[in-house]
């Protein structure tokens, strides 16, 4: 039987949290953000090394790589000392090449030579929705380091092909909630994380009945509802990267995205 819980926060059952995405965060790495998203922030920093993993060496082809790092002693998802324990276990793996794959998603990999991009995703705090968080910051600052590299001439061309960016939902008690805090998420019947293109292409559908399984009908209502939220997620990307890139960038590159964009 369906039984809506209300919000702690308010929300509408569709309703995103609050994201911030603040660009450039660190000096050093070609590529930075720090994104905000309700309880949860991440730390993004990309970087490039000149090297690709043994199986790729000789193929002329690039590769992109991530870390997922939770930096809290304390943790409201992993208790206490988590950020500590959760490093080295296998689901931090999983999400290391959850935010790796989507983010590959987005690159054409025989343009950047053999040189590897390196995401590093550091959990300042979280309350849910973190690896999703670092797929939608991650495209942000991924696209930094390009603009930049290309500035050095590092890179020749741009290798961004799409806007990525992941949104998470929740089975609860029959009903679909879109991008769960932790109080929510472990109250889920069923976690589903999407990650998909501007373009509405899906990389990334990864769900996992946690406490019931989820009637086949229902799927397509879930991913409905996550598109209709990552719309107003790539406006966010954009809008954020039109302010930080230079015009000339933005009319040779990004301009290619608008009409993407205009459709979702």
């Amino acid at each position: 039987m369906k039984q809506i819980i209300e919000r702690v926060d308010g929300r509408a059952l569709d309703e995103l949290r609050p994201i911030e995405i603040v660009p450039h965060f660190l000096e050093k790495p070609p590529g930075s953000v720090l994104i905000r998203w309700g309880g949860t922030q991440v730390l993004i920093s990309v970087w490039l090394e000149r090297r690709v993993p043994p199986f790729l060496q000789g193929s002329g082809q690039g590769w992109l790589t991530a870390d997922y790092t939770l930096l809290t002693r304390y943790d409201a998802e992993f208790g206490a000392r988590g950020g500590e324990r959760f490093n080295r276990s296998n689901r931090a793996v999983e999400i290391r090449r959850f935010i790796a794959r989507s983010l590959r998603g987005a690159l054409k990999l025989d343009e950047i030579g053999e040189m590897t991009f390196l995401v590093d995703c550091d959990v300042l705090e979280a309350d849910g929705g973190t690896r999703v968080a670092s797929v939608t910051g991650g495209f942000v600052a991924l696209v930094l380091a390009c603009e930049k590299l290309m500035n050095q001439d590092v890179l020749s061309t741009f290798p961004i092909k799409t806007c990525v960016a992941g949104v998470s939902l929740g089975w609860i008690r029959q009903v679909w909630y879109v991008d769960l805090n932790y109080f929510e998420d472990v109250q889920a019947d069923v976690d589903l994380n999407l990650v998909m293109t501007a373009s509405q292409d899906i990389i990334e559908l990864q769900m996992t009945g946690e406490h019931a399984p989820l009637p086949v009908d229902e799927l397509s209502h879930g991913l409905a509802l996550g598109q209709s939220a990552l719309k107003t997620i790539f406006e966010l990307q954009y809008s954020t990267l039109t302010r930080e890139l230079d015009s000339t960038f933005i009319e040779t590159y990004l301009n290619r995205w608008t009409s993407v964009f205009q459709q979702s």
